[in-house]
């Protein structure tokens, strides 16, 4: 019941939260990556391959986090999940992830341009990617 009361703070990766449901924000990853395509039409579904080697044995809330590009030019992030695990100490994990960016999505409008995708654990930004959304 906690987690659900407090979702939009671990969905803005608030560390206090993090620390009150057991997750450390500060627990140190190795190697993280993301891997998107570089050029993705509208409308088009890719994978999203996430790889990192955790320190130490630790839960992990490992989301990703797409900005996405407005009329004025500006970014705006979304959050989705991807999943929730106990890491093991230098054991590598990879997750790879369908992502739809619908066109026809009747709650936002996609605009073309550059866009990021960041892969965030216990609330932190570890690794990055840009891409061009056309």
């Amino acid at each position: 019941m906690r987690k659900h009361a407090l979702r939009g703070m671990i969905k803005a990766g608030h560390p206090a939260a993090m620390r009150h449901l057991g997750y450390r924000p500060d627990m140190p990853i190795g190697a993280a990556q993301i891997s998107i395509p570089p050029v993705i039409k509208r409308g088009e579904k890719v994978s999203i391959a996430v790889g990192f080697t955790p320190h130490d044995t630790a839960p992990m809330i490992i989301d990703y986090v797409v900005d996405y590009m407005k009329a004025n030019g500006k970014t705006v992030p979304k959050v989705f999940k991807l999943k929730v695990l106990e890491g093991d100490a230098h054991q590598p994990v990879t997750i790879v992830k369908s992502h739809h960016f619908n066109d026809t999505a009747s709650t936002f409008r996609l605009y073309a341009g550059p866009h990021a995708v960041h892969l965030q654990i216990n609330g932190r930004i570890v690794a990055s990617a840009v891409f061009a959304l056309t």
